[in-house]
């Protein structure tokens, strides 16, 4: 298992569409194109543990396996030759508005995008008996196993939600867990990743660098006090460790 400090920016998107409080395809693409050209290096989850030798390494993720992330998402990632995660809900596959079995197989067959366990009915593990979350996890893996030919080594806990208890069932079946803005970087079974919406200065900060996140700070005193509350407390849970 993976032990070193993980510091490079984790992005977790879910639908790419007109949704409330998804990102749309255009802000998606304005999105990945600004890491592009900013010389970001994009990696598998697997790939954390040397990410060290790139200067600017990132990591983007999609939780539940909607069926734009094949339709919409997926023609631009090819376009920019980026790579990405896709965490499935696997009770889900085939479903209206969710990837199918073909589907998976094609973004597997890309080399850009690998198909990972997101839980098979995308149950609160922190709500539920510990032999149902296991149940969950070897279920998941089973499905997406036969799906992709492989055996799935990283995991992302449904709504983030995990304690000591569920942490330790994890890591009996994977090298890699993902929470969400509850997660962490120093600790590689409930991995901290930022929440992507439309706003783009929101994105910068997700991405940039501790010293200029502050500058951006600073350039942003004129906008309400809300707003730059909401700043501060993104930055604070994306680049302090735990406590």
């Amino acid at each position: 298992m993976l032990q070193a400090e993980t510091t490079l920016p984790i992005l977790m998107y879910h639908s790419i569409s007109d949704m409330p409080r998804q990102v749309t395809a255009q802000n998606f693409e304005s999105q990945i194109v600004y890491l592009v050209d900013n010389g970001f290096t994009f990696l598998f989850p697997e790939e954390i543990g040397h990410s060290y030798r790139y200067e600017r390494p990132v990591i983007i993720t999609f939780d539940d396996g909607f069926r734009d992330n094949h339709d919409v998402a997926f023609p631009i990632l090819r376009e920019h030759n980026v790579k990405a995660t896709i965490f499935m809900i696997t009770y889900r596959i085939g479903d209206e508005d969710f990837l199918t079995a073909e589907q998976i197989r094609s973004l597997e067959a890309s080399g850009l995008v690998r198909v990972e366990p997101h839980s098979h009915f995308h149950s609160i593990f922190t709500g539920i008996e510990l032999e149902e979350v296991e149940w969950q996890i070897e279920t998941s893996n089973a499905i997406l196993q036969e799906i992709t030919g492989r055996v799935p080594r990283v995991f992302a806990y449904p709504f983030g939600e995990f304690n000591d208890d569920v942490k330790q069932i994890a890591a009996q079946h994977y090298d890699i867990a993902f929470a969400v803005d509850n997660g962490y970087k120093h600790d590689v079974m409930a991995l901290y990743r930022s929440s992507v919406f439309n706003s783009m200065l929101r994105f910068r900060i997700a991405v940039a660098p501790f010293g200029q996140v502050i500058s951006i700070i600073a350039l942003c005193m004129i906008l309400s006090t809300a707003s730059l509350v909401a700043i501060i407390v993104q930055v604070r849970k994306g680049y302090s460790g735990p406590d």
